[in-house]
């Protein structure tokens, strides 16, 4: 797949990569650029820094990663190779990759975990990064997984949310919240939090970035996903599942289908093995 460039308003600029259309950003202001996530590949990160450097004729300040899943941090290198900029993730990065790698080890998988460059920066709770005369807030917010971190920047209510968040191709498209990873309570505070900080733009970890109304009903969807999910496993029956179950028992695909929490789409696969993993995730913490 081709990286796919959106170029928005107010020196944001959108990548698309592969796989899984996961989403990278530019922001750029006064010759400087803050770059968050790389996708999944080092070609892919490169052609991020060419059109930083060539095409806006900006310098890459610093490379920020909202989470260290593969898909997100695996250009990292090919955005950071010929600059000085610091590479900033939060301080729980490193654990967040090798729960990846403990998953997938079992599996074929074209993942180079050696490639992974170390942190100059760790964040713990918040941090203030500028470029160019704006400011941004690095805000960790455990929810997708423990070290994810959103990007907010006050004066246009822009938040970058990596996988807190997600969105369908389109705004209109179904998408669930997905906390395979990371504490789907913790999730719930994190949504509030987002609704709290009032954005009028959010860019998700994939999918459509999401503009004015549409963020306060992507925020209110996922967070009404959440609590019926919560609502409707309290008192399923703790069924033991082996270490590598890819899947609930079907006792609880049966007590919690999809339908019962999105009555009003039909949602493509990805959607619906999200739900699955969802629920896979709440049956072995319990």
């Amino acid at each position: 797949m081709k990286l796919e460039h959106q170029p928005l308003d107010s020196g944001l600029h959108v990548f698309t990569g592969s796989p899984m259309w996961v989403n990278a950003v530019a922001l750029i202001d006064e010759g400087e650029a803050v770059v968050v996530d790389s996708t999944a590949t080092v070609t892919q990160g490169r052609e991020i820094r060419r059109f930083v450097e060539e095409e806006a004729e900006a310098q890459i300040v610093a490379l920020v990663n909202t989470h260290w899943h593969s898909d997100h941090c695996g250009g990292n290198r090919g955005v950071l190779e010929g600059t000085t900029a610091p590479l900033i993730a939060q301080r729980l990065c490193r654990e967040t990759l090798s729960r990846e790698y403990g998953m997938i080890a079992r599996r074929p998988a074209k993942i180079d975990f050696s490639a992974q460059l170390n942190p100059q920066l760790l964040v713990d709770r918040e941090l203030t990064l500028r470029v160019g005369k704006r400011k941004l807030r690095l805000i960790h917010s455990p929810g997708h997984s423990p070290d994810s971190l959103i990007l907010f920047e006050p004066e246009e209510r822009l938040a970058i949310v990596g996988d807190n968040l997600l969105a369908g191709s389109s705004p209109d498209k179904p998408a669930l919240p997905y906390f395979f990873w990371g504490d789907p309570w913790k999730l719930v505070g994190v949504l509030e939090r987002l609704r709290e900080l009032d954005c009028r733009r959010i860019v998700p970890g994939h999918g459509a970035v999401l503009t004015g109304v549409q963020v306060e009903q992507a925020l209110v969807g996922n967070l009404s996903y959440l609590r019926r999910l919560f609502e409707l496993t309290a008192d399923l029956p703790r069924i033991p599942l082996p270490a590598n179950a890819d899947e609930p028992s079907p006792e609880w695909l049966e007590a919690v289908p999809l339908v019962e929490l999105l009555p009003d789409s039909s949602p493509p696969p990805w959607v619906r093995r999200m739900h699955e993993l969802n629920l896979l995730a709440l049956q072995k913490n319990d």
